[in-house]
């Protein structure tokens, strides 16, 4: 089947963290102890309310509650051309996947991802133009692939301030061009757009934030 697999642990933490991201304020950000790129504090790329909608034939496949997270196992490859630093690293995104419509289900999606950090070399800290210039997920049985786009750049910008604690805060997003395969790859198709995707931090920090916010927006009424 084509969601073999999917399950209810996957479906309730889609819907949490949403419930979570949506009480989130905008200028979330994550602390980090190290100023490393991705963050290895366990943080997620999110995309609150974004839907990417992909026409497959006559039927529209839409991904909703997209959460995208840089796994460490293995670790980071990272290499360098001139002064920019490539990363790559395996990742892992669920997402809420519905048909023409239909009932959303859990898609779990894993594959590496490649990243360029523009300038990186010599300066832990300052604002990076970033670049996604590969990414290769696929379902557990690859009836579901996406990658990002051959032909489009996918650009972000990430940065990195010193609190002056030996902690660092981060900030990061990029706008990912995606194609759909659903015939294991021998056909792609493109997303109707870019989806911003925005670095936001580890659920027990979404679920704090969530707190914070609630509490603040019980004093401001």
């Amino acid at each position: 089947m084509l969601f073999q697999g999917f399950n209810m642990f996957h479906r309730f933490s889609l819907l949490t963290c949403g419930l979570l991201l949506t009480a989130l304020p905008a200028w979330a950000s994550v602390i980090a102890p190290d100023p490393s790129l991705p963050s290895t504090v366990g943080a997620y790329y999110t995309a609150p309310g974004v839907t990417v909608t992909y026409h497959v034939g006559a039927s529209i496949f839409d991904l909703t509650n997209i959460v995208h997270q840089p796994l460490f196992n293995p670790p980071v490859q990272e290499s360098y051309s001139g002064n920019n630093a490539i990363e790559l690293f395996e990742t892992v995104l669920y997402a809420m996947l519905s048909v023409d419509g239909g009932p959303a289900v859990p898609v779990t999606l894993t594959g590496p991802a490649t990243v360029t950090i523009i300038d990186r070399v010599g300066h832990t800290t300052g604002i990076f133009a970033t670049e996604m210039t590969d990414l290769q997920l696929h379902s557990a049985d690859n009836s579901v692939l996406v990658r990002e786009s051959p032909t489009q750049s996918s650009n972000g910008e990430t940065s990195v301030t010193d609190n002056g604690n030996g902690q660092y805060r981060i900030e990061s997003f990029f706008d990912v061009f995606t194609e759909l395969s659903l015939d294991n790859g021998q056909t792609w198709v493109a997303a109707e757009s870019d989806e911003r995707v925005t670095l936001m931090p580890e659920p027990a920090s979404l679920a704090a934030l969530a707190t914070g916010s609630l509490l603040l927006l019980r004093r401001k009424r």
